[in-house]
Protein backbone atom coordinates (compact mmCIF):
# COMPACT_ATOMS: atom_id res chain seq x y z
CA UNK A 1 0.00 0.00 0.00
CA UNK A 2 1.16 3.23 -1.15
CA UNK A 3 0.84 6.16 1.14
CA UNK A 4 0.62 9.66 0.30
CA UNK A 5 3.65 12.07 2.20
CA UNK A 6 2.02 14.21 4.77
CA UNK A 7 2.98 17.37 4.01
CA UNK A 8 2.64 20.02 7.36
CA UNK A 9 2.44 23.40 5.61
CA UNK A 10 2.23 26.75 7.81
CA UNK A 11 0.81 29.24 4.28
CA UNK A 12 2.80 32.10 4.72
CA UNK A 13 6.21 30.32 5.40
CA UNK A 14 8.03 30.66 2.36
CA UNK A 15 9.97 27.35 3.23
CA UNK A 16 6.94 25.52 3.06
CA UNK A 17 6.07 26.82 -0.43
CA UNK A 18 9.11 25.79 -1.85
CA UNK A 19 9.06 22.43 -0.56
CA UNK A 20 5.73 21.98 -1.69
CA UNK A 21 6.95 23.33 -5.08
CA UNK A 22 10.07 21.03 -5.32
CA UNK A 23 7.51 17.83 -4.28
CA UNK A 24 5.36 18.75 -7.19
CA UNK A 25 7.76 19.17 -9.68
CA UNK A 26 9.15 16.31 -8.51
CA UNK A 27 6.01 14.41 -9.06
CA UNK A 28 6.28 13.23 -5.13
CA UNK A 29 2.49 12.43 -3.89
CA UNK A 30 1.70 14.24 -0.63
CA UNK A 31 -1.42 15.16 1.11
CA UNK A 32 -1.07 19.09 2.13
CA UNK A 33 -2.07 19.84 5.42
CA UNK A 34 -2.72 23.27 6.75
CA UNK A 35 -1.58 23.46 10.30
CA UNK A 36 -3.55 26.78 11.11
CA UNK A 37 -6.56 24.64 9.87
CA UNK A 38 -5.57 21.40 11.65
CA UNK A 39 -2.65 20.63 13.61
CA UNK A 40 -0.51 17.16 13.86
CA UNK A 41 -1.94 14.84 16.35
CA UNK A 42 1.25 13.88 18.61
CA UNK A 43 1.02 10.46 16.79
CA UNK A 44 2.13 12.01 13.23
CA UNK A 45 4.71 14.32 15.15
CA UNK A 46 6.12 11.55 17.53
CA UNK A 47 6.44 9.60 13.70
CA UNK A 48 8.39 12.73 12.21
CA UNK A 49 10.65 12.96 15.02
CA UNK A 50 11.39 9.31 14.67
CA UNK A 51 11.77 9.71 11.02
CA UNK A 52 14.33 12.67 11.41
CA UNK A 53 16.56 10.20 14.15
CA UNK A 54 16.52 7.87 11.48
CA UNK A 55 17.84 9.97 8.88
CA UNK A 56 20.34 11.62 11.12
CA UNK A 57 21.76 8.13 12.14
CA UNK A 58 21.94 7.23 8.66
CA UNK A 59 23.38 10.66 7.33
CA UNK A 60 25.79 11.24 10.34
CA UNK A 61 26.09 7.51 11.08
CA UNK A 62 24.77 6.24 14.34
CA UNK A 63 26.82 6.60 17.45
CA UNK A 64 26.35 4.27 20.54
CA UNK A 65 28.44 5.73 22.35
CA UNK A 66 26.79 9.00 24.39
CA UNK A 67 28.38 11.96 24.80
CA UNK A 68 30.34 13.26 27.90
CA UNK A 69 30.53 16.94 26.99
CA UNK A 70 28.87 19.82 28.23
CA UNK A 71 25.89 19.64 26.07
CA UNK A 72 22.25 19.31 27.33
CA UNK A 73 21.11 17.08 24.46
CA UNK A 74 23.63 14.57 22.66
CA UNK A 75 21.80 15.36 19.94
CA UNK A 76 22.13 18.09 19.19
CA UNK A 77 25.95 17.78 20.44
CA UNK A 78 28.56 18.57 17.43
CA UNK A 79 31.34 18.86 20.18
CA UNK A 80 34.29 16.07 19.46
CA UNK A 81 34.29 14.04 22.70
CA UNK A 82 38.16 12.92 22.60
CA UNK A 83 39.17 16.35 23.86
CA UNK A 84 38.67 18.36 26.97
CA UNK A 85 35.22 20.49 26.99
CA UNK A 86 34.70 23.41 28.33
CA UNK A 87 31.30 25.22 28.79
CA UNK A 88 31.72 28.94 29.28
CA UNK A 89 28.60 31.38 29.58
CA UNK A 90 28.12 34.89 27.70
CA UNK A 91 28.09 37.48 30.18
CA UNK A 92 26.66 39.31 27.89
CA UNK A 93 23.75 37.40 26.81
CA UNK A 94 23.50 34.34 29.31
CA UNK A 95 24.53 32.00 25.92
CA UNK A 96 26.56 28.45 27.00
CA UNK A 97 28.92 27.78 24.38
CA UNK A 98 31.18 24.80 24.60
CA UNK A 99 34.64 24.84 23.81
CA UNK A 100 38.35 23.19 23.09
CA UNK A 101 41.24 24.14 24.43
CA UNK A 102 42.57 25.11 21.04
CA UNK A 103 39.97 28.10 21.50
CA UNK A 104 41.28 28.81 25.34
CA UNK A 105 45.04 29.31 23.55
CA UNK A 106 43.95 31.36 21.11
CA UNK A 107 42.66 33.46 23.96
CA UNK A 108 39.45 34.60 22.64
CA UNK A 109 35.93 33.76 20.92
CA UNK A 110 33.30 35.67 19.96
CA UNK A 111 29.69 34.43 21.05
CA UNK A 112 27.48 33.05 18.42
CA UNK A 113 24.42 34.75 19.89
CA UNK A 114 25.15 38.15 20.45
CA UNK A 115 28.53 38.38 19.10
CA UNK A 116 30.50 39.30 21.95
CA UNK A 117 34.08 38.82 22.63
CA UNK A 118 34.79 36.69 25.10
CA UNK A 119 38.27 36.46 25.96
CA UNK A 120 40.46 34.44 28.42
CA UNK A 121 43.79 34.99 30.36
CA UNK A 122 45.17 32.84 32.72
CA UNK A 123 47.55 32.76 35.69
CA UNK A 124 50.71 30.98 35.54
CA UNK A 125 50.57 26.92 36.85
CA UNK A 126 52.59 28.15 39.63
CA UNK A 127 49.86 30.16 41.43
CA UNK A 128 47.47 26.84 40.66
CA UNK A 129 46.17 25.55 44.42
CA UNK A 130 46.54 21.94 43.50
CA UNK A 131 49.76 22.28 41.47
CA UNK A 132 47.92 20.11 38.44
CA UNK A 133 46.53 23.51 37.05
CA UNK A 134 43.40 21.45 36.18
CA UNK A 135 41.49 22.90 39.21
CA UNK A 136 38.58 24.94 39.64
CA UNK A 137 39.80 27.49 41.64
Amino acid sequence: MNMATLFLQYPACSTCQKAKKWLTENNIEFTNRLIVEENPTVEELEAVDEDLSSLEDEFYGEDDDDCDCCCDDDDDCDCCCDEDIYEVKCPNCDEEICIDSSVLDKGEIECPNCGETLTFEFDDEDDCCCGDCHCED
